[in-house]
Parts: C-alpha cells; structure tokens; sequence
C-alpha cells in the first residue's frame, strides 16, 4: 500500500489529484505531495475537467492516468462529436432536474402519438406560430382573454357564441354584412 501512496517514478502512484489546468484528453493535476504532472483522461465516459475538480489518478515512470472522478464542480458537461441517440429499449426515458431542464438548439421537433403536458403555468413567447388542427379543437378554461394590437379576423363555415348571462359587443361602430 505505501509503495501504490508514494508518488515515485518506479514504485506507482495511485490516489486524488486536483485539476489545476488543461482541456480535453490532456490536463495538469497536482497530486497529494504538490507535484504537478500531465495526466491523460482514461474515463468510460465523456467529461470535461476544470480547475479544482479532484481526480482519481493512476502512475508509474512518469505516466499518469485519470481512472475516476472523486469530486468536481458543477456544471457537468457529456458531449460527444457527431450525432448523438439516446434511447430507452423497451422502457422509458425520464429526466429529472431538481432546479429545472432545459433545452436549447437551432431547431426543436417533438414527435409522438400522444403529447400531454401538465404545469401549474406556461408562458410561450414567439415572434409567428401556427397550429393546424385536423379534427376538432377542444379547450375547458376558468376565463379567457384575449389582447390583439392589431386586427382579429375569424373565418369560419358558421359560428355561434352562447352565453348564460350577457354577450356585450363595444365598438364604435357595428358592422353586420358584407
């Protein structure tokens, strides 16, 4: 075990090592005596180390590895080159992030034969939008309103409000007809 602790050329190394600098599969670690040494990244998986994480590192002449992360800062970073598939085989697929999930890319298709979405509020902001509907669109709310800037225009083959109580048109004028 002393011989694995020591950080000697020939007798090994293994143990923490603090990232001090460095990108990609190559970066500068200081081990548990102050030495600093070039260690290459030998993970099963992608990540990308920044300054203060702790490694664990592997040793020996001079060649060092990072075989684990002990601890690190946030935020973690999975990238990979090219195109990427995450996939669930005969199970689901669920992320969870405790402060919340994002998601950011030029453009962003959903499919699916049935989308629920369930929240306490939405807010949707966009400069254009367009939903196309085949069948009948049904939607069950408290109240509704509903602010144009500029025109409202509705087509339809026919149409038919209903109300319990009052229906009040305001307008300076009223047109009926062509």
């Amino acid at each position: 075990e002393a011989a694995l602790a020591a950080n000697a050329g020939e007798e090994g190394y293994l143990g923490p090592g603090a990232v001090v600098a460095g990108e990609g599969a190559r970066v500068r670690v200081r081990l548990e005596d102050g030495a600093e040494v070039a260690v290459r990244m030998a993970l099963a998986f992608p990540y990308r180390p920044q300054a203060g994480d702790e490694l664990l590192v592997i040793g020996q002449d001079q060649r060092y590895f990072a075989i684990g992360v002990l601890s690190g800062a946030a935020p973690r970073t999975l990238e990979f080159p090219g195109d990427v598939e995450l996939r669930a085989v005969e199970g689901r697929l669920e992320l969870h992030g405790e402060k919340g999930i994002e998601l950011e890319a030029p453009e962003l298709t959903l499919r699916a034969k049935a989308l629920r979405t369930f929240a306490k509020q939405i807010s949707e902001r966009a400069d254009s939008a367009v939903r196309i509907v085949k069948g009948l669109l049904t939607e069950h709310l408290g109240e509704s309103q509903r602010l144009v800037a500029g025109e409202d225009y509705t087509q339809s083959q026919r149409s038919v409000t209903l109300a319990k109580d009052v229906v009040k048109i305001d307008a300076k004028t009223l047109q009926l007809g062509h």
